[in-house]
């Protein structure tokens, strides 16, 4: 689920997601749940000021490290390589054929030739994601790759094309408990990482779509934390190719941020009651 950058006084000195991209490229490292036959990409520029300029997307299995497993395929939009996304828009890439594995790590890389300022990014990605100076998307190897960060950027989502015994998809939405706080970074054990494994050996594969934001409200948006679940159920459920289930898990920031300091990250810090939260998860 897409994020705001935080405000630049509530993290750290030199945070990617604050201090942006300028001709740099991102290589993203991302856990599909179900396999297939083809894929396609959705991007994000919903939390920014500014049109993104996206100068060349690739994507592989990934290897060691930041290297890639084999080579890179070029991902298009409409037909094109380069594509700028308004601000606050999104863009969802052409299909691409190429065969994905069931619970395989996928390298996803983006190269960004403009200053991008504050990114739309998932803050927390439990996941060593990788930055390289200049376009080397294309490239297999990964010793330009010397950066390194624990966000995703700009990237919302991948879509698999699924053999005939899938049955859909399944969202999660919830707050840290979702998202994998505290889980092992490059494990892929979070809870719905188990889930899409589970299904997985069923039988009956599902897709497993995580939608949680660590420190997320039902109700209240933050600076730091994402909007609310109630204004994400639309894009973050409700719009995801083949979701047929949603499981919602969500409320304890809801009851615990109005005890915090009204500052910072959990400002503000509405106190609500119970008959509130209620009637947001009956909404």
């Amino acid at each position: 689920s897409p994020q705001q950058a935080r405000p630049a006084a509530l993290t750290g000195t030199g945070d990617p997601t604050v201090t942006g991209f300028s001709n740099q490229t991102v290589r993203e490292i991302v856990h599909v749940s179900i396999g297939g036959t083809a894929l396609r990409l959705h991007l994000s520029n919903a939390f920014s000021q500014h049109p993104l300029r996206v100068g060349e997307v690739t994507v592989a299995a990934e290897g060691s490290g930041a290297a890639l497993a084999g080579p890179a395929a070029v991902v298009t939009f409409r037909g094109r390589r380069q594509v700028t996304i308004a601000a606050d828009g999104s863009l969802v890439s052409d299909p691409l054929r190429v065969p994905v594995r069931p619970l395989e790590n996928l390298a996803v890389s983006i190269y960004l030739p403009g200053t991008t300022g504050p990114t739309t990014n998932h803050d927390l990605a439990n996941q060593v994601n990788y930055i390289a100076v200049g376009d080397h998307a294309a490239e297999t190897g990964g010793q330009a790759f010397t950066g390194q960060a624990y966000s995703w950027f700009y990237l919302s989502g991948v879509d698999v094309m699924p053999p005939p015994a899938a049955t859909g998809a399944v969202v999660a939405l919830g707050d840290s408990i979702t998202d994998g706080y505290q889980s092992t970074t490059g494990a892929n054990d979070r809870w719905p990482d188990v889930l899409a494994a589970r299904l997985q050996q069923s039988g009956r594969p599902m897709g497993v779509l995580n939608e949680g934001i660590s420190g997320n409200r039902v109700l209240g948006d933050s600076v730091c934390f994402g909007t609310s679940a109630l204004s994400r159920l639309a894009p973050d459920v409700l719009h995801q190719a083949g979701a047929r289930t949603v499981i919602v898990l969500e409320g304890i920031n809801d009851i615990g941020f109005p005890t915090q300091p009204d500052a910072g990250c959990t400002a503000p810090n509405t106190a609500v009651t119970t008959e509130q939260i209620i009637a947001g998860y009956r909404q």
